[in-house]
């Protein structure tokens, strides 16, 4: 059967929060459709998908939005999902029959809330299915600047929540904040505001001995251990990560020594890179660094599958690829600062060497083009990547991390 990807898409509201994961599937939510057209077997492993298991993890305490049309929605099996943490988007219909209408109704009865896809002013059908939806996603590349605003005001009065999409770029989502918008669907957070010429002066001394610690070979425990223990940021931190429930240790650790030697060299450059990502990027949503581990985290689960690669060149890998944007500095300069290894840096800029193969899976797969994903798949011969679990352990993984 073929191999069932996932991923979550966050959707961001005006203090650039996430309030909601759309959840994007190479199978689609279509096997929530009447059992007469549905492949039980499909149906299975999609609402194994969103089980209440997976769904904890997916969701990391926001709703979660499917997509399904809603014409040869199955009731019985929409039901099976809980109401609080799953969202209903509704697919606008080529036309609109009776039974579609009372199916709206009896998800609104049973407190489902239901996004319109894709909301069209000159729509009879989007004016027809309105008041069964909580939210409408609209496009304003649509609408000129006027009828825009007289579409959102008009929703406003209806009481509907609005989520803009189509958002990739800072700029349009500075522009949409002047209309009554919710929510923003888009990889604009994900988008440098690029400073000519910037240095990494963000960095407070002790980040900056800490980035030659790290990097210098070999690794210096002793004064890792020292500078660490003098900087209670910094000790915080890395007993957080040390105690996290991803290692599962029967018992905590306190001190500072024990958690770099328990941790290791490579997990300790992990904790590190991490600490100072987070740092460039204070003043970022805490989506974008979720993105970023989920990309570095996601790399290194693929490198493990494949011999001979560095898997921890291949974190960092993935984490370096958002410092653009965590720093708001060139990427080029970042490099040459850090001196970053050579083979991260092609396969970043370029795709090259087996590193770039890594990273440009875990690109396609960030960007949901599952076609282009499976293609890849078997040009590179790599049938054997479990990816939807590798994504799956990736995403508990940062969830451990961030909390």
């Amino acid at each position: 059967m073929k191999q069932v990807y996932v991923n979550r898409l966050a959707i961001l509201d005006t203090k650039e929060s996430t309030r909601f994961y759309e959840i994007s599937t190479n199978r689609g939510f279509q096997f929530y459709i009447e059992s007469d057209q549905a492949d039980e077997d499909s149906f299975k492993e999609i609402s194994d998908i969103i089980s209440e298991t997976y769904l904890t993890s997916l969701s990391h305490n926001n709703p979660i939005i499917v997509k399904v049309p809603i014409e040869k929605l199955s009731i019985n099996k929409i039901l099976t999902l809980p109401k609080d943490m799953v969202y209903i988007e509704v697919v606008l219909p080529k036309s609109i029959k009776v039974n579609t209408i009372k199916k709206l109704k009896l998800l609104q009865e049973k407190g489902y809330t239901l996004v319109l896809d894709h909301f069209k002013r000159k729509s009879k059908l989007a004016f027809h299915l309105m008041p069964y939806c909580d939210i409408l996603k609209i496009n304003k590349n649509e609408f000129d600047e006027k009828e825009f605003d007289t579409v959102t005001k008009f929703l406003v009065g209806k009481n509907k929540k609005i989520m803009a999409t189509s958002v990739n770029s800072i700029e349009e989502r500075d522009v949409l904040q002047k209309y009554p918008i919710d929510y923003f669907s888009g990889d604009f957070f994900c988008k440098p505001k690029l400073i000519t010429n910037k240095k990494l002066g963000s960095f407070k001394p002790n980040s900056l001995q800490l980035l030659k610690l790290i990097t210098k070979s070999p690794m210096d425990f002793e004064e890792l251990a020292s500078l660490v223990s003098k900087d209670i940021v910094f000790t915080y931190k890395l007993m957080k990560y040390v105690n996290s429930a991803y290692f599962a240790k029967e018992k905590n650790i306190s001190d500072v020594k024990q958690a770099i030697t328990y941790l290791g060299e490579k997990e300790i450059k992990k904790w590190a890179f991490i600490i100072l990502s987070s740092s460039l990027g204070e003043d970022k949503p805490d989506e974008l660094m979720i993105k970023a581990l989920t990309k570095a985290r996601f790399c290194e689960q693929i490198a493990i599958k494949i011999d001979d690669v560095d898997s921890t060149k291949a974190f960092m890998m993935g984490l370096f690829s958002y410092i653009d944007t965590l720093a708001d500095v060139s990427f080029d300069i970042f490099a040459e600062e850090i001196s970053m290894d050579n083979e991260i840096y092609k396969a970043i800029k370029d795709n090259e060497g087996v590193l770039g193969r890594i990273f440009n899976i875990a690109n396609i797969y960030d960007t949901c083009r599952w076609d282009v994903l499976s293609d890849v798949i078997e040009k590179e011969n790599l049938q054997h990547l479990n990816l939807s679990k590798y994504y799956f352990e990736t995403v508990d993984w940062v969830n451990q991390i961030m909390a």
